[in-house]
């Protein structure tokens, strides 16, 4: 079974918490974007559970400013596993995320995106999982 949907607007990578005391809190972009994340799988029907599943990320930037793809990733990664919930995708564990990917599609300042596939895997190809 394999999922793909797109989420309009430049990807916002994941970055450390910030804090203000005692108190941890999250940027309101990464926050909003995540947000987004959610509710496109969500409406894509991603159900890929405790998978194994392979997930790639295919991002077209608006401008050709460097960015982290891994921290994309992780941003992405988060968002289908906290913000979506369980059903999306029950954790970002590498035993649920056997193999993950972030590429530059272009460079597209009309329409920036990221085209996002997720894709269950058959546990018998992965050598040494326990399912």
């Amino acid at each position: 079974m394999e999922w793909t949907f797109i989420v309009e607007g430049c990807p916002v990578p994941w970055k450390r918490p910030g804090q203000r005391g005692r108190r941890r809190h999250t940027d309101t972009k990464e926050r909003d974007y995540r947000r987004q994340v959610a509710a496109a799988a969500i409406a894509a029907g991603v159900a890929a559970g405790v998978g194994p599943c392979a997930l790639e990320v295919v991002v077209y930037l608006p401008d050709r400013r460097v960015r982290d793809g891994a921290n994309i990733l992780k941003g992405i990664e988060d968002a289908l596993h906290k913000e979506a919930g369980e059903r999306v995708l029950a954790d970002d564990r590498i035993t649920i995320l056997t193999d993950t990917r972030c590429r530059l599609g272009g460079i597209d300042p009309m329409n920036p995106r990221a085209e996002i596939t997720l894709r269950l895997v058959d546990a018998a190809t992965i050598p040494g999982l326990v399912s």
